[in-house]
């Protein structure tokens, strides 16, 4: 019989009262009690603001699409070497085309890793595309010298959040990404210049921005540095070719336009794929725009795998050894691409995350704007898992959830959560 259910019958003591009537005696009663057990032992309560940040974030991509992204991935493999010993692509010559289909190019991998990304994840934010350098114009492509930056454009702040939109959007870069013929120099600083102009008109605080900077080798076309102090960014032989700024390196501005970008709330994403970002001056410079970027991966499991290949976790202070993501395949695009996908807030207005579902949804409290709302078709439900992020919380539906997401950061929606846990 559980403790709910079992009575108790408790007969007091009688007891004879002694004085001048010692024949009278107290009667006796007899009580029945119903044990109730503790309603609960713990209580967890969660107050929130549920405001327009919920909104879909805005995610720009700059895309490399310099001539060395018409390299092998993989040079050892013995489809992308020559009969004199050297490899296909840009570093031969005369120039040799690599066959993608036996040797994959580095663009090959990244436009297939991307469509990949694109029809997997292409509803996550509403989404831009920058192509760099411009087409047209010299080396660098600079639009200054009659250059033109392809582009998607992201839509204005009042649309393009809804899943046909973004996945139209989503479409359309593909379609140009897979129609590029990489060339030229790699101009990072002015892409990213152009970026922030193209951003700018939309920038809110309702809104999260990032820029997803994908690129395969280190920034340079600066045409105002010290040709004595020149870094070059290239193999030797191209370096005596170009005895300008064109092939020297870039740190400093491209990590000067970082900064200002997210000094105006936009985080860079730094992703770099292939070998010269991943040796020599590559890791010290990535690692540089990425703290500029103000988006450091995290490891919150405390796994080196958290982290990507090559790469390891500090447990101290659950942060990636590399702030930046490096792929040397095209497996690690895609995996670095899941990994960046996965980080980026849905945006789901409706679903309201807490840390412990309730041992009984009736002493669940749900208190909207200062009004306690019971559950219904046109209020709320629990969800102990949800579809997106499988994790366990609210799912405001109906009217409720349409007045939610018509609010904004000056007239949000309050709502706090009170779950009672009973054991």
């Amino acid at each position: 019989m559980s403790p709910k259910s079992r009575s108790v019958r408790l007969t007091l003591l009688c007891t004879a009262v002694a004085g001048v009537l010692v024949a009278a005696a107290v009667g006796c009663q007899t009580y029945d009690f119903e044990p109730v057990e503790p309603l609960a032992i713990s209580q967890q309560t969660k107050t929130q603001d549920l405001d327009a940040k919920g909104l879909k974030a805005n995610l720009y991509l700059v895309v490399d699409k310099s001539g060395s992204m018409n390299g092998p991935t993989d040079p050892s493999l013995a489809a992308c070497k020559l009969s004199d010993g050297g490899t296909c692509g840009p570093t031969s010559l005369p120039t040799v085309a690599c066959d993608p289909t036996v040797c994959p190019t580095r663009w090959s991998d990244l436009s297939s890793a991307m469509h990949g990304f694109l029809t997997t994840s292409g509803t996550l934010a509403r989404m831009g595309l920058t192509l760099y350098p411009a087409s047209g114009g010299n080396l660098c492509g600079r639009v200054a010298d009659g250059g033109s930056l392809l582009q998607v454009d992201v839509a204005p702040n009042d649309s393009n959040d809804d899943e046909a939109s973004l996945t139209a959007t989503a479409q359309a870069i593909d379609t140009v990404l897979q129609g590029v013929v990489p060339k030229n120099g790699t101009p990072t600083s002015e892409a990213l210049a152009f970026a922030d102009q193209t951003l700018g008109p939309i920038y809110s605080k309702d809104r999260d921005t990032y820029i997803l900077l994908l690129t395969d080798g280190l920034p340079n076309c600066n045409p105002d540095v010290d040709q004595s102090t020149c870094v070059c960014t290239e193999v030797q032989s191209v370096c005596q070719s170009y005895p300008t700024g064109d092939i020297c390196l870039d740190q400093d501005g491209t990590v000067g336009t970082i900064s200002g970008l997210a000094e105006k709330g936009t985080r860079t994403i730094v992703l770099g794929f292939g070998a010269d970002t991943a040796s020599g001056d590559g890791p010290a410079v990535l690692t540089a725009m990425a703290n500029a970027g103000g988006y450091i991966k995290r490891c919150p499991d405390h796994t080196d795998a958290e982290c990507g290949s090559g790469d390891t976790c500090d447990v101290a202070t659950e942060l990636c050894n590399k702030p930046y993501f490096q792929a040397s395949s095209g497996a690690d695009l895609a995996a670095a691409l899941s990994a960046i996908a996965a980080s980026i807030p849905k945006g789901d207005q409706c679903f309201f995350e807490i840390t412990e579902m309730p041992s009984d949804p009736s002493v669940m409290s749900v208190i909207v704007n200062g009004t306690e709302t019971p559950s219904g078709p046109d209020t709320w439900k629990l969800e102990p898992d949800h579809p997106v992020d499988h994790k366990h919380g609210i799912e405001f539906q109906g009217a409720m959830c349409d007045a939610i997401k018509a609010s904004n950061s000056s007239d949000p929606y309050k709502v706090s959560v009170q779950t009672v846990k009973s054991l």
